[in-house]
């Protein structure tokens, strides 16, 4: 489950807590990313913060660290470091957490694998590859994308191909050409380039059934999906039993989707998130 890089962020505002005005916090993080039950923010000086379910320690990255991007998974979670290497902590049933050597220039991270690209476009995999996963087409791809058991890659061109498992259609995306994508569990949704939704794979919770309009940006979670307007609201859609579709009445700069659960950078530099609130018990603090 993906997010798209942000150029300045502000505190984070956790629900139910009051925002702090002491000098001694440190400075609002330049990205975020969420997993199943975990969020990770990376700081101005590449320091990375992360909090949530750390069952297996994937909250728990090397203090010392710096990073300038962080993909998070099930029960793991990787960073690319400035000479493109990565570092991945937490479960490792999967061998997913031994990832190549790069040098790589972005990752994105599944359900118990993930995906790197390199300079040249090609992109390489690593952990769990049931169902091919892990197993690539050829590029030049320009974005790579990874769901629970599925991968999707942006192929220079515009044009999506999709790898790993193929029920309901998740190998079949619809034409482009696309400017973003980012897989879910079991579906994925892109931006065309002219701003539309369209959404493929699975459909059970509704979570294939995008509006319509022009969107900036999209976020995948386990059975929803949230896009980003032009004018910074957040539509979301699928599965909302904890209220993961229902977004408050902000205006965003970017979006990101976790399993039950979904967060927003508002234009006033905060972090709002809805749906099911394990990502933040007991770790408020460490924010």
């Amino acid at each position: 489950m993906r997010t798209v890089p942000l150029f300045i962020v502000g505190l984070l505002a956790l629900p139910g807590c009051v925002e702090s005005t002491d000098p001694e916090l440190p400075p609002p993080p330049t990205f975020i990313d969420a997993g199943h039950r975990h969020l990770c923010a990376i700081w101005p000086d590449g320091g990375l913060t992360c909090w949530g379910d750390d069952d297996e320690g994937q909250a728990s990255p090397d203090g010392d660290a710096v990073y300038e991007d962080v993909a998070l998974g099930f029960e793991h979670t990787c960073g690319l470091g400035g000479d493109g290497s990565i570092d991945c902590w937490g479960d490792n049933q999967r061998e997913q957490l031994d990832a190549p050597m790069g040098p790589f220039a972005s990752l994105d991270v599944g359900g118990w694998h993930g995906c790197a690209l390199d300079g040249d476009g090609d992109v390489d995999c690593w952990g769990r590859d049931s169902d091919g996963q892990a197993d690539p087409p050829s590029g030049p791809f320009t974005s790579v994308s990874t769901g629970a058991i599925h991968s999707c890659g942006i192929l220079d061109g515009g044009e999506v191909e999709c790898w790993g498992y193929d029920a309901d259609g998740l190998e079949d995306p619809p034409a482009g050409p696309f400017s973003q994508i980012a897989s879910g569990s079991y579906h994925s949704c892109g931006v065309r380039e002219d701003g539309e939704l369209a959404c493929w794979g699975a459909d059970g919770a509704g979570q294939r059934q995008a509006p319509g309009g022009a969107f900036l940006q999209v976020a995948a979670g386990e059975e929803h999906s949230c896009a980003l307007d032009a004018e910074g609201v957040a539509h979301c859609w699928g599965n909302d039993d904890d209220g993961q579709a229902s977004p408050p009445e902000t205006r965003f700069l970017m979006l990101a989707c976790g399993g039950e659960f979904s967060c927003g950078v508002t234009d006033a530099g905060n972090v709002e998130c809805w749906g099911h609130a394990y990502p933040f018990e007991g770790q408020l603090h460490a924010l």
